[in-house]
């Protein structure tokens, strides 16, 4: 009797328990991208990106199950090169690609390896927009051989970088040493104890890149065309550290890549052999014209496999840090990482000269050691929980580098911070996205929202080495009336005049033509639009306004995403950041500021001079610059 009672309890209970489970599981259709990772899924030949999220854009793990399947797709090897950049190997996997000598297996010396990533072949920013194509727009068809054509340090400088005998024009090119102009990140070389110099440390470098589909519609631009990237333009952003003793290269996909020494006016390009560890994957969809962002960390970033921290730390490219509204004390960053209970973290105190260690090169503050905020959500964890359990279980991936890397998360819904009044929101986790080796400052990138000033970009009541946050949180509609007019001063893309007095001028959101117009001033226009008004930096009017005389800007507010005609956001992470590419005109990508031929510099491994540190910086803060013809 006691037998048939247990049997029918267990009966009664696994019932109870599957009902459960209907009714507290999101259903998933067979097609849908933010179904669970399965190990099918895992092991599928010639796997294609997922292109459109289709499910609850609030179910935050169905998201992070479509961010899983572009790395997977993505990080698969590609056909062979170059007819087939950009596509997947039909006969090949994600676990090929794992093993750790896949580079080196398809390597054959004096040659360009063929076993590479589907991403890895996709075009470098260089190849986008080469130095003074003519017409500014990609000159090679997509499935060429990799051509680089940079842009000269200075009007002496070299326009391509010496390749020397025996080095190649290879598919990864390591051509920027900073994060966005903010920060230059390193690995010690004796973990945790950092060099004196960080430059005898192993500094990490990047590499920016676009699908066919951005690619192919680059071509049709000129250095006057609106930017409205097409549907499923994906770009990628990739971290590397360079394989030096000590480090496992077992736990890492690795790669040989193009690197350069020298310096900024005479680089010279090198090949060596590195680690990912590091990927931002961004991709626009029908569904999500603000683009899907998602990133990638490796395992060993900031603990070692024995448990020890790995010292990751990094120098800034500025020595002041400021935010806007000004404030005396520290501003706090609001946290929603599904826990159910909200985080409030207090960022650096504004108005304070950061720390300058000893034998720290000129214009420099640091060094700063990488920590890790509590952003990473409970969602994103049981994601990389599943995946990486699926791994774990499978002798397929027994030696796999994907095993060692994860999701840090996903940001698809354009949003303003999390009201710490209010319930936590599901539109608000990963608000603070960043990834700790491409985004490692506070609240430079890592906690970032809003906008930013500095540092060199080119005002007058700013050093160059300012760096000025504006968190101010304000949204659509913009009023009908304009502020007290304020002028505006600062330097126009290259080549771009200040209108001349009276002169009319695109419009900016929020205003009609015929209450839209630049006003006389002393040597130009007082210039007042959405974006250039809340409190002045430098009083009186505007002068010197040739195209590359800069005087002075003025407070913005930080509306930063604008999701239509009649609204708009102030919006954090990765997703806030590109927002301000959006409100410059070029539609969340940064690359597209040299649609008008005017190229990329290629950064040198090791200590640049203070004035190349700037020219980096205002490389990109184009987005601080007004182009007359943008809006």
């Amino acid at each position: 009797m006691k037998s048939i009672i247990d049997q029918q309890v267990r009966r009664t209970m696994l019932s109870m328990a599957a009902s459960f489970t209907l009714l507290s599981a999101p259903a998933y259709a067979a097609d849908d991208n933010g179904r669970p990772i399965t190990l099918a899924d895992l092991t599928a030949n010639g796997p294609q990106i997922a292109t459109e999220f289709t499910g609850d854009k609030l179910d935050h793990a169905a998201l992070a199950n479509f961010a899983w399947r572009e790395f997977i797709a993505l990080n698969s090897p590609a056909g062979a090169l170059p007819a087939n950049r950009g596509k997947p190997d039909p006969t090949k996997s994600f676990v090929t690609s794992g093993n750790p000598n896949f580079y080196a297996s398809g390597k054959q010396t004096g040659q360009i390896g063929t076993n590479l990533l589907v991403w890895e072949t996709f075009a470098h920013r260089t190849e986008l927009f080469p130095h003074y194509s003519t017409p500014p727009s990609p000159t090679l068809p997509f499935a060429k051989s990799p051509n680089y054509v940079f842009a000269p340090a200075s009007e002496s400088g070299s326009k391509v970088p010496s390749f020397g005998d025996g080095v190649l024009q290879l598919y990864n090119n390591l051509d920027e040493s900073s994060q966005i102009g903010q920060n230059i990140i390193f690995f010690p070389k004796n973990p945790p104890n950092r060099s004196t110099n960080p430059y005898d440390d192993t500094q990490l470098l990047f590499e920016a890149k676009v699908n066919q589909i951005e690619y192919d519609y680059g071509q049709s631009l000129n250095a006057n065309s609106s930017t409205n990237l097409p549907t499923n333009s994906v770009e990628v952003k990739a971290a590397w550290r360079m394989i030096t003793p000590g480090v496992d290269a077992s736990r890492y996909h690795t790669a040989e890549a193009v690197y350069y020494t020298g310096t900024e006016e005479a680089p010279v390009a090198n090949n060596g052999t590195f680690g990912l560890v590091g990927l931002h994957i961004i991709q626009k969809t029908e569904n999500y014209p603000t683009f899907i962002f998602a990133t990638f960390e490796h395992k060993d970033n900031l603990v070692l496999p024995n448990g020890k921290p790995t010292g990751l730390y990094y120098i800034t490219d500025y020595t002041s840090l400021g935010y806007d509204p000004a404030t005396g004390s520290s501003p706090v960053a609001v946290i929603n990482n599904g826990s159910g209970t909200l985080v409030t973290e207090n960022l650096p105190v504004a108005n304070a000269n950061l720390p300058v260690g000893d034998g720290l090169p000129a214009g420099h503050a640091g060094p700063i050691t990488v920590t890790q905020p509590p952003t990473i959500t409970t969602a994103v964890t049981s994601v990389n929980q599943n995946v990486h359990g699926l791994m774990a279980n499978s002798p397929q991936f027994k030696d796999s580098v994907w095993q060692y890397y994860h999701l840090k998360g996903v940001q698809a819904i354009p949003v303003n911070e999390q009201d710490p009044s209010q319930p936590p929101s599901a539109a608000t986790l990963d608000y603070y996205l960043a990834n700790n080796v491409i985004e490692s400052s506070q609240p430079g990138v890592q906690l970032f929202k809003g906008g930013v000033i500095g540092p060199g970009d080119g005002s007058a009541a700013l050093t160059a080495t300012d760096f000025i946050n504006n968190r101010a949180t304000d949204s659509f509609p913009f009023p009908s009336s304009k502020p007290t007019e304020q002028p505006y001063c600062g330097d126009f893309e290259d080549g771009v005049d200040w209108p001349a007095s009276g002169q009319t001028i695109a419009v900016p959101r929020g205003y009609t033509a015929s209450s839209y117009q630049p006003k006389p001033g002393v040597d130009g226009a007082l210039f007042a639009g959405p974006y250039q008004w809340g409190g002045t930096r430098c009083g009186g009017t505007c002068t010197n306004h040739g195209g590359d005389d800069p005087v002075c800007y003025i407070s913005a507010n930080a509306t930063n995403v604008t999701i239509s005609a009649s609204e708009s956001v102030t919006m954090g992470g990765c997703m806030g950041c590109h927002g301000q590419a959006q409100q410059a005109g070029v539609d969340f990508s940064f690359l597209f500021f040299s649609k008008g031929g005017t190229g990329f510099n290629a950064d040198t491994l090791g200590e640049a001079s203070p004035a190349a540190l700037i020219k980096r910086a205002q490389n990109y803060l184009k987005v601080n610059q007004v182009n007359a013809g943008s809006e």
